[in-house]
């Protein structure tokens, strides 16, 4: 566990749900914790939740000396991005009759094209600090043809 006293944005809201808002990196981002009351489970809080829902939270925080536990955790999370990038528009360069990558490879392949888009990020808090990152991969594909 790791514990800091402070004075933090703090308020209790919606049913007794308590809204916490930590330093994340220096005062320029924040972390936002939401803890509902034993007899709501964060699964409804979830479901509830909107960006106006939060934006007035968030307006209604007041500065409050706190003692703050909290456990260490990291959180990981991949997937492809492949179909949502799809769903923007990006079509062709997933396929491989009409994509048009010239220029990416010496010798100017026409056959180029990206089978796959992943996302992977992380979060960890501890007594540190936090560190985040994120990072976007593909998987380039090409087929040997004869001439």
């Amino acid at each position: 566990m790791m514990y800091h006293e402070g004075k933090f944005p703090y308020r209790r809201v919606a049913e007794g749900t308590q809204v916490l808002e930590l330093p994340f990196k220096g005062d320029d981002i924040t972390m936002v914790l939401i803890l509902p009351k034993l007899e709501k489970s964060l699964a409804k809080v979830e479901q509830e939740l909107t960006p106006e829902v939060l934006q007035e939270w968030l307006d209604e925080l007041d500065e409050v000396l706190l003692a703050v536990h909290m456990p260490r955790f990291r959180i990981e999370d991949s997937f492809s991005v492949k179909e949502r990038l799809q769903d923007m528009g990006l079509v062709d360069l997933f396929n491989p009759e009409n994509s048009r990558l010239l220029g990416i490879v010496a010798g100017g392949r026409s056959d180029l094209y990206v089978s796959d888009a992943f996302h992977k990020a992380f979060l960890e808090v501890n007594e540190e600090g936090s560190e985040a990152a994120a990072s976007t991969g593909h998987r380039n594909s090409w087929a040997l043809t004869e001439p």
